[in-house]
């Protein structure tokens, strides 16, 4: 009696209900910005469809939705104690680089003072297509309550827009993927979101590579940064087929035997780009045992920072000697992790003033 199609729209990825022909209605949901995910239904013959969704103010939530009442029916959601979403506000704002724009979804607050004061925290993956949908994350309420923003951005080389937002930053073109982020920083700072002094970059593994070559772009950027299991020397390790997945990278970002593509790398390589600066605070992460981007690669990134840099700021490193590349097993050694992450952030901004 009707098709079901999930498509991305605006960032995000959307229902539509086609009931009669190619004309279809979307499903209302709580958010714009949120993350779904469509499931598959035993039951060929039924008026009700089952998806799961999140966002920065929905727990994971499991819905049945009927097709032909067009009413939500709460199957299952993740218990928050505490948690009154009503005290907060979750927005969607649109931040122009170059001939495009790029989304960012925020969380903070209710009432929270935007004068250039608050906190901000900054996210970004920007690789191989996948997409960043915001989630409900219960370590970042931690955050939020001592009145932080948190920002994820979706810049190109992710696939929030589409498949071309992924192609528009791959091989040759991956610098437009570290170009967005670093738009997005500086539109955050214009528009008294944060100040320098106040903003913090994070990313991890693809993304830990975006904070290595953003930094080296600009190291004025942010005031701190946390950098998780990094690519950071690219070039070495993708001349090493030994490595899992090194041959599988190279439709995203290159072939270093290529001399073109070799010479591209270099430019934006982590290590390889370090410079006489002065860099932010920065906690670099790795695990001994990650097959996709081997703990060396941080440490070589970390020693030539400590060498090359200028000024002050506290470059740290942290290896985890049971862990892989998703970090320690175990149900709650993320929250462990998570909680000295943040320590380090808030007493990064609390302590060190940019001259």
């Amino acid at each position: 009696d009707f098709i079901v199609i999930s498509l991305r729209e605006n960032g995000s990825e959307e229902i539509y209900i086609h009931p009669n022909g190619p004309r279809g209605e979307r499903v209302r949901l709580p958010e714009n910005e949120h993350t779904l995910s469509l499931s598959g239904d035993i039951e060929y013959v039924s008026k009700k469809i089952r998806f799961t969704y999140q966002s920065f103010l929905t727990p994971r939530t499991v819905y049945d939705y009927d097709v032909f009442s067009k009413r939500s029916i709460t199957r299952k959601r993740q218990s928050v104690p505490r948690w009154k979403a009503a005290g907060y506000v979750s927005k969607r704002i649109w931040v122009k680089s170059g001939n495009v724009k790029v989304p960012v979804t925020m969380v903070h607050r209710k009432g929270l003072a935007l004068n250039g004061t608050a906190p901000l925290l900054l996210e970004a993956y920007g690789a191989y297509g996948i997409c960043t949908d915001p989630y409900f994350s219960i370590s970042k309420l931690s955050l939020l309550e001592r009145g932080w923003i948190c920002a994820l951005a979706h810049p190109r080389g992710g696939g929030e827009m589409g498949w071309k937002w992924h192609e528009d930053a791959k091989l040759r073109t991956k610098h437009r993927t570290y170009k967005d982020v670093i738009a997005v920083a500086d539109h955050l700072v214009a528009k008294r979101f944060t100040s320098r002094e106040t903003l913090a970059l994070l990313g991890g593994s693809a993304g830990g590579m975006m904070v290595g070559a953003v930094l080296n772009l600009r190291p004025d950027l942010v005031n701190a940064a946390v950098a998780y299991v990094p690519a950071a020397d690219l070039l070495t390790s993708s001349f090493d087929e030994s490595l899992g997945g090194t041959r599988l990278h190279y439709d995203e970002t290159g072939d270093p035997r290529k001399p073109d593509i070799y010479r591209y790398l270099k430019k934006y390589s982590p290590y390889e780009g370090v410079r006489p600066a002065e860099y932010p605070t920065l906690l670099v992460r790795a695990n001994l045992n990650d097959i996709r981007t081997p703990y060396w690669e941080a440490a070589k990134w970390v020693a030539r920072l400590r060498d090359r840099k200028r000024g002050d700021s506290r470059v740290l490193f942290k290896t985890e000697m049971v862990a892989g590349h998703f970090g320690k097993s175990g149900r709650y050694e993320w929250i462990k992790d998570r909680a000295y992450d943040f320590a380090f952030l808030i007493r990064s901004l609390a302590t060190r003033k940019r001259r």
